[in-house]
Parts: C-alpha cells; sequence; structure tokens
C-alpha cells in the first residue's frame, strides 16, 4: 500500500489525510533509526540530527582515556565550528596527560550539577552504565548518539552506531567528518590523532588496522604532528605518576609456568603517593611486556578497599573480553576491564585461577 490507500496515524501526530504526504518528524526518524540499523542508516541519522539541532552535550565512560578525551575534544570543536552549542561533560576527571591537548581547559567533570543539551552524544562506552552517577543527570527527552567500537555494545541510545572492526571511537568521529564534509580544525585533527595513537597503543595493539593507519596518515597530512603528539602524551608523565609505576612494579608476580603476570596497588600506595587511578592508566600494558606471559592483569583497590578494578591485557593467545565478561566487564580480544565486589588480594587470586582455567582449557596451560 502507498499513502494514498489508507489513513495513518502514529503516537507522535495526528492521523493524516488520504493523499497527503507529511515527513517523518525528527522523534520519528530516530525511533526508525533505532530498529537494528545498517551502518549508513546510523550516519545519516547522526547527520540529520546535528543538522536539525544546537545544542550537544558529549560524554563517555568514567576513568576516561585517551580516546574518550581525544574524540570528545575533537567533536566539540567541529560542532562549535558548525555554529551549534557543545560542552564536554565527563564521570571522572581525566588523566594529567590529556590535558596538554587544545581546549582541554573546557573538559568539565560531572560535579552532580545538571546537563541540558537537545542531543546527548555518548561515546566509547559499551553501556549506559559506564557513565557512572553521570547516566541519571542526561537532559530528559534528549536523543541519545551511541558511537562506539566495542564488541561488548549494548546498541543503547536512540542513534547506535556501533562496530568493533574499528580501532577506536576517533577513527569512527573521523569517518563522520569525512563522509559529511564537517570542518576539521587543527585542534580536531589533533584530538582524533591523540585518540587512534593511544587506543592502538602507538600502533602496537592488535586493534591497529590498516584502517586505523590510513586514517593517522590522512590526519598528518592534515597537519598533525605525530613527534608532537609522542611527546604531548608520553613524554610529559608526572614524579607522582613514575612513583606511582615503581610501586606497581615492585610487587609485579609471575606464575610458576612463567604465563599469568599480575601486579596490584592499594588504596594506601595512591594515597601516600597522592595519586589517582588516571595516573596508572597505562600500567596494565606493562603486565604482559616480559616474555612469555600470555594473560596480565593490573588491579587496584576502590572505595576503600570494597571494591577491586581489573584491567586485563592478553598477548593474543585469550580473548581478555571473554574472560571480563564473565565478570560483567567487557572490552576487547586483546584488552578488557571488570569490577569486582572484593578487596585487592581475594580478587588478585581469583583472576589468576580464572586465568589459569582459560590456559588450560586453551591448551596453553
Amino acid at each position: 500500500m502507498g499513502v494514498d490507500d489508507e489513513q495513518t496515524s502514529t503516537g507522535d501526530s495526528p492521523p493524516r489525510p488520504r493523499g497527503i504526504y507529511r515527513p517523518p518528524t525528527d522523534t520519528q526518524v530516530i525511533r526508525a533509526m533505532a530498529h537494528t540499523p545498517s551502518e549508513g542508516e546510523s550516519k545519516a541519522a547522526i547527520f540529520r540530527l546535528v543538522r536539525a539541532r544546537g545544542s550537544f552535550l558529549i560524554t563517555g565512560h568514567e576513568r576516561p582515556d585517551g580516546d574518550l578525551c581525544g574524540t570528545a575534544l575533537a567533536l566539540k570543536f567541529m560542532l562549535t565550528a558548525l555554529g551549534r552549542s557543545a560542552r564536554v561533560v565527563l564521570p571522572d576527571p581525566p588523566p594529567e596527560r590529556y590535558l596538554h591537548l587544545e581546549g582541554a581547559e573546557d573538559l568539565e567533570v560531572f560535579t552532580g550539577q545538571k546537563l541540558d543539551a537537545e542531543v546527548v552524544i555518548v561515546l566509547d562506552s559499551a553501556s549506559p552504565d559506564r557513565l557512572g552517577p553521570l547516566k541519571e543527570a542526561l537532559p530528559a527527552g534528549a536523543p541519545i548518539i551511541n558511537i562506539d567500537h566495542h564488541l561488548s555494545n549494548s546498541g543503547f541510545g536512540d542513534i547506535a552506531w556501533a562496530d568493533a572492526t574499528r580501532s577506536s571511537a576517533g577513527e569512527m568521529v573521523f569517518e563522520l567528518a569525512r563522509e559529511s564534509e564537517w570542518p576539521l580544525p587543527q585542534p580536531a585533527c589533533a584530538g582524533l590523532y591523540a585518540a587512534i595513537l593511544t587506543d592502538t597503543g602507538r600502533f602496537g595493539y592488535s586493534n591497529t588496522t590498516a584502517g586505523a593507519l590510513r586514517s593517522a596518515a590522512e590526519l598528518v597530512e592534515l597537519g598533525v604532528s605525530p613527534e608532537h603528539m609522542v611527546r604531548t602524551l608520553y613524554s610529559s608523565k608526572s614524579e607522582r605518576e613514575l612513583r606511582l609505576l615503581s610501586r606497581a612494579l615492585a610487587n609485579y608476580r609471575v606464575s610458576a609456568d612463567g604465563q599469568i603476570a599480575s601486579m596490584a596497588l592499594s588504596a594506601a600506595d595512591f594515597q601516600e603517593l597522592g595519586a589517582l587511578p588516571a595516573d596508572a592508566q597505562d600500567f596494565a600494558a606493562r603486565t604482559v611486556s616480559v616474555s612469555g606471559v600470555e594473560l596480565g592483569f593490573f588491579l587496584y583497590e576502590l572505595e576503600a578497599g570494597r571494591k577491586t578494578k581489573v584491567s586485563v591485557r592478553s598477548a593474543g593467545k585469550i580473548d581478555a573480553s571473554k574472560l571480563a565478561a564473565r565478570f560483567g566487564g567487557g572490552g576487547h580480544a586483546a584488552a578488557a576491564g571488570l569490577s569486582l565486589e572484593m578487596g585487592l588480594a581475594e580478587a588478585r587470586a581469583l583472576m589468576e585461577e580464572v586465568g589459569a582455567e582459560m590456559l588450560k582449557s586453551s591448551g596453553q596451560g
């Protein structure tokens, strides 16, 4: 049947007479796109919302990393260049190194304040729960755009574009910019490069795809200096961070067969050094830096020892995301994370036990 064959009504508008076509409302378009959309449909819906709306709230997961910070800043610069109002509000303070990115002074930290915007863009987050308490403060009625590269993404939001074949949210937003001809101010290019660089482990992780490298190359052609970015993000560590790393390495331990490694930091370690979990963001990679180690765990205490955060790293033979998923976490094959409602020593023993079990079942133990 065509539009002339029946009278149509929706919950968003009154019945329309036969023979008269009315374009769908924004709400109808958003809801239609939310039903298992293709990548093209998701992008088209994002483009339409950016054209139609004037104010945007950009946010993402707790304990923000380089992908979230860099992509959020880049998107803010692009939306501002389009004449839109945009603000970035993060659930936690960003690591100090990302404060060296241009525009980082505009990164707001959620403190329970009222959040208001016509559209919410959630980056690099597999589920709304990753936003922590900020989730409850999202503006009521504002459509949510979900842009993420985690395999475990739940498909939340009114428009969801989740693609685990992309290296980072930064690569995905750069793709949106290219396809829509959104303006790319120089600081936006730097933010996107930072996102790709950090989430691929300086182009050393398994998510370093040809697409990620092409995107990085294009950003260099647009004026980003790789030398400057590495110096900014990796050669500007604080003395506090180095002392914290020394404390973590001091309790590095390896299993008898040499295949599982772990290191941990207590709440007291952070307190004594005046450090924050953000200062330990890159420590997990150290766990699999010893020859022969297949699976690594970096653990640290939260909530005065009542909870333990675990970062999992795999050298390739074990899927870290599958291990994390057993405890409600998620991530990628090479890097994943989870939280446990138990103390540090108990959590460390559990992870080493589960790791040994998975290695054995895979034929590696």
